[in-house]
């Protein structure tokens, strides 16, 4: 996920057996799953992306939830982002959008 302001956005992504991967539980999971960073804490802008990400071969398959989560988006600029999920050089989940403060959007995605 990527955004464009110091908003401070969320990324959570739950895996198929319901392990989520968010700020709280940056991992890794039992499968491997690592949330590389929680940007722009306090409206900090320090690189306005989240990523989570699997070793080779080791990402679970099956369903999955992946919600975007306005954390301090008020007085830091627009909560639009970016966002996509790509396995193996296929892409899975391509989609923009901008949450409020307070506001998730969530979307899914079959590996």
């Amino acid at each position: 996920m990527t955004w464009d302001s110091s908003a401070d956005l969320d990324l959570h992504v739950t895996e198929p057996d319901g392990t989520e991967i968010y700020f709280g539980n940056r991992g890794p999971t039992a499968t491997g799953g690592t949330l590389d960073g929680d940007d722009n804490v306090g409206c900090s802008d320090d690189g306005s992306i989240e990523h989570v990400s699997w070793p080779a071969a080791s990402m679970p398959t099956g369903a999955f939830t992946v919600e975007v989560k306005g954390y301090t988006v008020d007085d830091c600029g627009s909560g639009a982002y970016d966002l996509a999920a790509e396995v193996d050089g296929e892409v899975l989940l391509d989609e923009s959008g901008e949450v409020a403060e307070d506001e998730t959007q969530s979307y899914n995605f079959e590996n």
